[in-house]
């Protein structure tokens, strides 16, 4: 890497950490304006602009002074003011744009007024980690070292028994360090969800504001990327379907200002994520009339608790009458309830007993370690991550299965059928579809550290790589996404967008 290729990166990191700071001050100005000064924005920008300036990046060093100038002062009106604020979020915005396009090496991004919704929380992509963390895993590897050393001199299998035990618990405590230097606080998506709430609620003639509980925890990167994808979709949610127009809270006798909340509870070996509102609530008639309220459906929807998610993240399925930029179109829960079971993770919608509406969550505590299936098809090594599957059955030659048991996929050593028979697995696609996928052999379950894939297009069921006992690359799939490229009987034509994903897979009704 070139002296100029480092300055680069640490302007990059450096950027990102300033304009998570604005964020902040944004945040409080909003919350608080005769309380905050715009002192920090101003030397955000200016420090912005001076480290542009340095790399001749003229784009952003135009939208910084642009954005130093227009600074709210003291003497603006209320309404100038805030038009003032919603300046400097457009300015933040494009300017994290710029940055993201320095980075991939795209072309510059649109200008500094922009009417673009807030962008998707950015987990950031640099760790800093404590100088003690990483001379004590050190000394993990030195410890390691050393006992592998005394097994190679060790005679006899018994002796060899021994030498085990003390190199699997330094293993032991080697991935449990490495683990922990994955971990970041929930606060840091905090402020792009605060944001979009603001943002949102302003775009639908109301006012709401976010309330975290437990933002201090630490979660663990890919269950945190996790909740930054999902969570922006239930907070569209309870704007557009439970939060109410001010006049309408003060005839309901309720704040003015909606509250969502949003509540973080670790767990042994998952995390229980609650999101509520105080808003309206779900509308049981509008979901009886849906599902027909005589079904027995129908009349379970009405019991005290009962969870509403299987109604509500149909695919498709809405109660809006009309559409808007922030929710209204039927999409959005179902895609939820699929990505977190791919994940592993649950999701229940209930009705609270007073107002609003309250989503739980359960998600795994870590997903930096994927459980996978692997399969072998002619030459190639498959992994599938088994929340997406559902059955193996061994099956004649030529025929298709409906599936079996998940315990047979675990069973000790890899199957491989008779020639006149086949394995068909059984997994899970969107819309609540399985579909069989015939394969050679199993060769066992592995847990991958799944490499991500550069170059691959949006949509790809291809989520990276792995390496099978330490010797044999393995592709680790996407059930889910797979499905949508799969050959359909009732399309009139074959989807073979996917590029090199395996044949002989048949759909089924789920």
């Amino acid at each position: 890497m070139t002296h100029s290729d480092r300055y680069m990166a640490l302007f990059l990191e450096e950027s990102r950490d300033l304009l998570r700071q604005g964020e902040e001050c944004l945040l409080d100005l909003e919350k608080n304006p005769d309380l905050c000064s715009t002192a920090p924005l101003n030397r955000i920008w200016h420090s912005i602009k001076g480290m542009a300036a340095a790399l001749d990046l003229e784009d952003l060093v135009l939208l910084a002074h642009a954005a130093e100038e227009g600074l709210p002062s003291p003497d603006l009106s209320p309404e100038q003011r805030h038009t003032a604020l919603d300046r400097q979020g457009q300015a933040m915005q494009t300017a994290a744009r710029l940055l993201a396009s320095l980075q991939d090496g795209r072309p510059a991004p649109a200008p500094l007024v922009s009417s673009a919704p807030v962008p998707a929380p950015r987990v950031p992509e640099t760790l800093r980690v404590p100088v003690r963390e990483l001379d004590a895993l050190l000394a993990d590897v030195v410890d390691l070292e050393g006992s592998l050393a005394a097994g190679d001199d060790l005679a006899g299998a018994a002796a060899q028994d021994d030498a085990t035990l003390p190199t699997t618990r330094c293993l032991a405590r080697m991935r449990h360090r490495l683990a922990r230097l994955r971990h970041l606080p929930f606060s840091t998506i905090v402020p792009s969800l605060e944001s979009l709430v603001l943002t949102g609620a302003r775009q639908l003639g109301s006012r709401a504001r976010l309330e975290v509980l437990g933002a201090e925890h630490r979660l663990e990167r890919g269950t945190l990327e996790l909740l930054a994808e999902i969570l922006p979709h239930l907070l569209r949610n309870a704007l557009a379907h439970g939060i109410e127009p001010e006049a309408v809270r003060r005839r309901a006798r309720k704040p003015e200002i909606g509250l969502l909340r949003i509540l973080i509870q670790p767990r042994r070996g998952r995390v229980r994520i609650v999101v509520e509102d105080d808003g309206r609530g779900v509308d049981l008639n509008a979901l009886q009339t849906a599902v027909g309220a005589s079904t027995g459906e129908g009349r379970a929807l009405m019991r005290p608790g009962a969870d509403l998610a299987p109604v509500l993240c149909r695919p498709g399925f809405s109660t809006a009458r009309t559409t808007n930029t922030v929710a209204g179109r039927g999409t959005g829960l179902d895609a939820v309830r699929e990505r977190l079971a791919l994940a592993g993770g649950e999701m229940s919608i209930r009705r609270r007993s007073q107002h609003g509406t309250r989503v739980m969550l359960e998600v795994p505590a870590t997903l930096a370690v994927t459980t996978c299936l692997v399969a072998r098809i002619g030459h190639n090594h498959l992994g599938f991550p088994l929340p997406g599957i559902c059955g193996l059955e061994v099956i004649p030659a030529g025929t298709t299965a409906s599936g079996g048991p998940l315990e047979r996929l675990l069973a000790g050593s890899p199957a491989r059928p008779p020639a006149e028979y086949a394995l068909e697995l059984s997994l899970r696609g969107q819309g609540g579809h399985t579909y069989h996928l015939q394969v050679d052999q199993i060769m066992g379950r592995m847990e991958a550290v799944v490499q991500p894939l550069s170059g691959l297009k949006t949509g790809s069921a291809i989520l990276g790589t792995a390496v099978w006992k330490a010797a044999v690359p393995v592709l680790i799939l996407d059930p889910a996404i797979l499905f949508l490229h799969l050959p359909r009987p009732w399309a009139g034509d074959q989807d073979d967008s996917a590029g090199g994903l395996p044949t002989g897979a048949s759909p089924a009704a789920g």
